[in-house]
């Protein structure tokens, strides 16, 4: 015989054999020859059939690189991966409560929540201060709907103009488990002087008082013949701050006046005045 190359009548795979005819080529008659099976060639990584959840274990096994195939014995069991809780915030406000809750992050249960109430009250620890020359920041409490203090943790504070006498402002800018700002103004006033000398004259008398350097645009001196200033009670502006006496006169022969001084601040807003100081008095001559 005299035989051709041959014909795949049947490709072999890996469990089944297959077939090779060969022909031959002057009679015609043909012979069959079996092509052995493949056979399997099996991975050297798990496969994962079913993914774990949660709460329910999961599978891998071998399988064939070319068909797929499980290997015998190769199943295992890939743990349930248990709940991964993590804290979801939906934050309070000044107008709702907020809440909390623990939900997986794979699945979405939810384990437990707690609210949070809403934000209600703020306070300074002084709505008025006195010049320093340095910032001045008073406490900030915040309370909510439950007359708790809510921690400063949960906010920022962000002071402004709060070094000149004026009005000053503290900006609160929640964050974490509340949300929304809120700002609170408070006053600053310049600091006081006192009298250091009454010397009268005819008809007058000269008053003296300590300078303030800074925080002030200038000074008032009031004078009454009554200690109450209730009525009667006149004025005098001195607007130098460097400026430390000044005489008063056309006053009434041998009367006794009450002195007291201020000083002022011109701001952008306004005038600010300290505190009165001690009332001195004397006697014009």
């Amino acid at each position: 015989h005299d035989w051709d190359e041959g014909v795949v009548d049947q490709e072999p795979t890996e469990t089944v054999d297959g077939v090779m005819v060969y022909t031959c080529r002057r009679c015609g008659e043909t012979e069959t020859v079996v092509i052995e099976a493949t056979g399997h060639v099996w991975d050297t990584e798990f496969t994962v059939d079913q993914k774990p959840t949660c709460t329910e274990d999961g599978i891998q096994s071998i399988h064939c690189s070319i068909c797929g195939t499980v290997k015998e014995g190769s199943e295992e069991v890939i743990p349930a991966l248990g709940h991964d809780y993590v804290t979801i915030v939906t934050p309070a406000t000044n107008e709702e409560n907020g809440y909390t809750e623990k939900r997986c992050s794979r699945c979405g249960d939810i384990k437990s929540g707690e609210s949070i109430p809403r934000i209600d009250a703020y306070e300074l620890s002084a709505d008025v201060l006195t010049y320093t020359g340095k910032e001045l920041k008073p406490e900030v409490m915040v309370t909510d709907v439950g007359d708790k203090e809510i921690s400063d943790e949960f906010y920022d504070l962000e002071y402004t103009d709060n070094v000149l006498p004026g009005t000053a402002s503290v900006t609160i800018r929640f964050h974490g488990w509340y949300a929304g700002e809120e700002t609170l103004e408070y006053t600053i006033l310049p600091k006081g002087t006192s009298i250091t000398k009454l010397t009268k004259a005819s008809k007058a008398f000269t008053v003296k008082w300590k300078k303030q350097a800074g925080g002030t645009s200038g000074y008032q001196i009031q004078y009454c013949l009554k200690k109450t200033f209730k009525s009667g009670a006149k004025t005098v502006t001195i607007s130098n701050p460097k400026t430390v006496s000044k005489k008063i006169a056309k006053l009434k022969a041998k009367k006794q006046y009450f002195v007291r001084i201020r000083t002022f601040y011109k701001a952008s807003d306004g005038k600010y005045y300290s505190a009165w100081s001690k009332v001195k008095n004397v006697k014009t001559k």
